[in-house]
């Protein structure tokens, strides 16, 4: 059996699987400290990519550094320094990474892959796009990259579908992975800043305003049901 683990070591320092441990007796997620984090994934190696979906955020947060920007490369070059590995998604903080655990954890996207669509550090939604505009030879080369970096996990399928977690991200894909093999698919980010849209879109659905309802449902109105 192919060993993802091993075979995805090079790029998990940005990537991860959609599982998620609760420290809650009852395995809920209802606030960040109920996420368990550094999680020994070889032991749901039973469980990875047992679809063929993968979901892609827009990019890591940090510092943006133009000079690292230009050379970032998807793969570390080495392993030994990725000191956290595949807990990208899988953190306590601001970040609300525990509604992705909320909604996805007991779904039919349980154990897929999740990476970033570009590794270049930045908090500024509108500095990274700028970037990546204005340096389609870095761009180009990074979704190469991605690209060959999906084949890994998913190789030789006929349709893969990529969940964009937020607009930005949508608008990558659609840019970039033009392939008929790709069929995108968009929820909203997880971020606390998106309270307000998601509050919309619940009143407009008149469905329950929580995260895990809204993925749902609006994956469901795209025409994937993640429901088991």
């Amino acid at each position: 059996m192919k060993n993802l683990i091993q075979e995805v070591k090079p790029y998990s320092h940005l990537c991860s699987w959609a599982i998620w441990e609760s420290t809650n007796a009852d395995k809920t997620f209802t606030k960040e400290k109920d996420l368990k984090e550094d999680i020994d994934f070889s032991i749901y190696q039973n469980e990875l990519q047992q679809s063929n979906s993968i979901i892609i955020a827009m990019n890591p947060g940090g510092d943006f550094d133009e000079e690292l920007a230009r050379k970032v490369s998807r793969k570390c070059p080495n392993i030994s320094e990725i000191k956290r590995p595949f807990n990208n998604f899988h953190n306590v903080g601001k970040s609300c990474d525990y509604r992705l655990a909320q909604a996805l954890n007991d779904s039919k996207l349980r154990g897929s892959y999740m990476t970033d669509f570009f590794p270049i550090r930045g908090s500024n939604s509108n500095q990274i796009t700028r970037f990546i505009e204005n340096n389609p030879d870095v761009a180009e080369r990074l979704v190469r990259e991605l690209k060959d970096e999906i084949e890994l996990i998913l190789p030789k399928q006929d349709t893969i579908n990529i969940i964009c977690v937020g607009s930005t991200a949508k608008t990558w894909a659609d840019k970039y992975l033009k392939d008929p093999k790709f069929k995108k698919f968009i929820i909203h980010h997880y971020s606390g800043a998106g309270n307000g849209h998601l509050a919309k879109y619940a009143k407009i659905n008149g469905i329950e305003n929580n995260y895990k309802a809204i993925v749902k449902h609006r994956l469901s109105s795209q025409g994937l049901d993640i429901s088991f």
